[in-house]
């Protein structure tokens, strides 16, 4: 591959967004639980949030990095930070990401309790201590601090980790805090419009279990920390984006199947092409068999003519009465002879006609042409006989 073109491709590649999640420093958060006023749907609630937001936040909304998590638009998680101090850490600018969550997010997706509890999670460099409230899909209150160096989560470091974090978190006693701790494993983000979370629950004296959390549409756009004016253009490109590429395969495939229909004709045209030149090779076998069968037929006639001439005149002669006489014999078929000639009166060659239809030797005569002119009568008939071997033997 030329250079040239090979760089250019890296270069474009490296511009492309990949399908990368960025995890943010959840330390760098502020969370808020707020309740969203009766009757607001869903499409406005992100409005009322935006707005409470603006009013409490000393920061222009465009300064700031936040989302929102809502319970069916009656109270949603609100989450911001100061731009600059949530893209902290990362390798490349919030916008090159496919998304950007805060790294307690994933965990607030499976935040049901049957009771009051407090669960600690760690993602990244961070850990948080999720407040869960019974029956609530949402945690009432999330605070976070940074991961300390050293940590042992396996089964006989995982208590004292524990301790460690609820002490840096500042949890007390009450509420009671869950059996173990969470860990997120890994981020999916391959589906168009949906992210799946894997995490692992480690609990001390039990083999650890891996829970799988998605969101997914709006509630992945609200989510998304670099604002809503960003997530709605985003969504927007990435839609007509995919738009666009459905149209291409779907110009791709129609393309291929155009060409596999073309490829199909040409060869039923040359299959057709074959048929046709193999039935004329058939068809002039066939010509060359019946010549050859005709060639045969007509050896054949000339043998009998050579061989039985004799014959069949003597078996004419048989019956023919002395008042008609011959004038002309000849045969062109193997058991055919044509005769012409004369008599005195045309009773004479009807007669003559019918003592040979009734010879044994004889199988029909045919063409009888007669006519009369100055007293004499001129005949023209063929006299079909059958088989020769028996004419073999006619005196």
């Amino acid at each position: 591959m030329n250079l040239a073109l090979k760089h250019k491709l890296e270069l474009l590649d490296s511009r492309l967004p990949k399908r990368e999640t960025a995890l943010l420093s959840a330390e760098a958060f502020i969370c808020r639980a707020m309740d969203i006023p009766a009757g607001t749907s869903a499409a406005d609630a992100g409005g009322f949030v935006q707005l409470q937001l603006e009013a409490a936040s000393p920061f222009p909304i465009e300064n700031l990095a936040w989302g929102y998590l809502s319970e069916n638009a009656e109270r949603a998680l609100v989450f911001a930070a100061a731009l600059d101090r949530a893209a902290a850490g990362q390798s490349r600018p919030l916008a090159d990401f496919w998304h950007a969550f805060p790294t307690f997010l994933p965990f607030c997706l499976g935040a049901d309790a049957l009771m009051d509890s407090v669960r600690i999670c760690v993602a990244g460099r961070s850990a948080s201590a999720l407040f869960l409230k019974a029956g609530a899909c949402l945690p009432t209150r999330v605070t976070s601090c940074p991961l300390p160096q050293g940590l042992d989560f396996g089964p006989t470091g995982l208590a004292a980790a524990k301790a460690l974090l609820a002490e840096k978190l500042g949890v007390s006693g009450d509420p009671a805090l869950e059996d173990g701790l969470w860990l997120l494993d890994k981020t999916d983000c391959s589906a168009e419009e949906r992210v799946a979370f894997t995490m692992r629950q480690l609990r001390e004296g039990q083999p650890e279990s891996l829970c799988i959390y998605s969101i997914s549409g709006s509630s992945l756009w609200n989510a998304d920390a670099r604002g809503r004016i960003f997530a709605e253009t985003t969504r927007k490109n990435r839609r007509a984006a995919y738009a666009v590429w459905l149209a291409f395969c779907g110009a791709g495939i129609f393309a291929a199947v155009l060409l596999v229909a073309q490829v199909l004709v040409l060869g039923m045209v040359l299959l057709g092409s074959y048929y046709r030149s193999v039935a004329h090779g058939n068809l002039n076998k066939v010509e060359e068999l019946q010549n050859e069968a005709d060639f045969a037929a007509n050896l054949d006639s000339v043998t009998e003519r050579q061989m039985k001439p004799f014959s069949m005149l003597a078996v004419a002669n048989r019956k023919r009465p002395g008042p008609v006489y011959f004038e002309r014999a000849s045969s062109a078929e193997w058991n055919v002879m044509r005769v012409e000639g004369q008599a005195q009166r045309a009773d004479q060659v009807q007669s003559y006609v019918e003592s040979l239809s009734g010879d044994p030797d004889v199988r029909e005569v045919r063409h009888v042409r007669t006519s009369s002119s100055g007293g004499k009568t001129t005949f023209d008939m063929e006299i079909v006989f059958k088989t020769l071997d028996d004419l073999a033997q006619a005196k």
